[in-house]
């Protein structure tokens, strides 16, 4: 009877060794994930996505517990590869995950039907209980299903839904029209200040020797104001009605050239002001153009550097983008020579214009 008894214990002890050795491969019941949050790029219909899942452990996983993910019907999962699927953890920053266990894999990964299956490959990174972990499949391999609310499920060794709802479009198109503007404005005057038409500088008596030019006491500048919401920017053209200044009862006249003052020479032209004011956008720029950007030697005195007017109109600002409250200075210079005949009416006309490129 001793030896019956005997025998039936070591029985008992060994069925229990087994059944012990069960269940820590394979836990009595699934535990429930918690904290569990499906993120989806996209929940448009038919749209590819990515797809980021969170959720904290109910458990230590051991070697070939698996955590499995099954998408409802409709959803396109039969892409994803164990190169699109990224998993994280917040013990283990980086889980390694392949098709297949190997001795440098965590997690194997495929994809059977509607199911995308991760067993534990008793690598050297297992899941923790309560461990934060997060499941990414990359690359929008993940099709959606038509609109509609759907249940994903968790399965294998744990357990959780979470629901997603898909629909017919995610993403509203804002628009608005923003209309053209641009302002120009000339003005006459020594100083910067606002003045109204007709607009004349008067050089009076030129003489021989003594070139004259806009010096902001004597005689009067040409300010320009331009101001536009153009992309392209805008460009200010000068155009001269002769060329020259020019004896309205005679025809005697002395030619504009590119060139500075001269106490002997027959010189006529204007030049823009170093000083150019504005606010730019971006990297756009407003700039004198040649042959009129002097700059320093566009100073007004008697040695101002002039470029030479024509009567075909002739770049003379450029804004490259758009331009606030700009505003520039262009003086007129000239002198005469000791030859240049004597006449009360010379005179020229010079038009400036303004076009934007939208």
């Amino acid at each position: 009877m001793k030896n019956k008894m005997t025998r039936l214990a070591s029985k008992i002890t060994a069925a229990s060794m087994v059944l012990s050795m069960f269940a820590a491969v394979f836990p009595a019941g699934a535990a429930e994930m918690t904290g569990r949050e499906a993120i989806f790029s996209s929940l448009k219909a038919s749209t590819a996505t990515n797809v980021q899942f969170n959720m904290t452990s109910a458990q230590d996983f051991v070697d070939t517990n698996t955590l499995t993910i099954t998408w409802p019907a409709g959803f396109t999962i039969s892409a994803v590869s164990a190169g699109d699927v990224l998993m994280t953890g917040s013990v283990t920053s980086l889980f390694s995950v392949d098709a297949t266990c190997d001795i440098d894999v965590d997690y194997s990964f495929a994809v059977a039907g509607q199911v995308m299956t991760f067993t534990d490959c008793s690598g050297e990174d297992e899941i923790a209980d309560e461990e934060e972990i997060s499941i990414y499949i990359n690359n929008l391999a993940v099709v959606n299903a038509t609109s509609a609310e759907y249940t994903i499920s968790l399965g294998g060794s744990v357990s959780g839904d979470m629901q997603v709802y898909i629909v017919d479009d995610d993403q509203v198109s804002v628009t608005a029209d923003i209309d053209p503007t641009m302002t120009f404005d000339l003005d006459v005057a020594t100083s910067s200040s606002e003045t109204g038409a007709e607009y004349e500088i008067d050089f009076g008596d030129i003489d021989h020797g003594t070139p004259e030019a806009s010096d902001n006491s004597s005689y009067k500048s040409v300010w320009i104001d331009l101001e536009t919401n153009a992309s392209g920017g805008a460009v200010v053209t000068v155009k001269s009605l002769n060329a020259a200044m020019k004896s309205t009862s005679t025809g005697d006249q002395w030619v504009s050239s590119t060139n500075a003052l001269s106490t002997t020479a027959e010189r006529y032209g204007i030049c823009v002001d170093g000083t150019i004011n504005g606010t730019l956008r971006d990297s756009a720029t407003f700039t004198a153009q040649s042959p009129y950007n002097t700059g320093a030697l566009c100073d007004g005195t008697t040695n101002t550097s002039v470029g030479a007017l024509q009567q075909t109109s002739q770049s003379l600002l450029s804004a490259t983008g758009p331009l606030e409250s700009g505003r520039a200075q262009v003086r007129v210079g000239m002198s005469v020579a000791s030859d240049t005949p004597a006449h009360p009416d010379y005179t020229d006309t010079l038009t400036f214009l303004a076009t934007a490129t939208y």
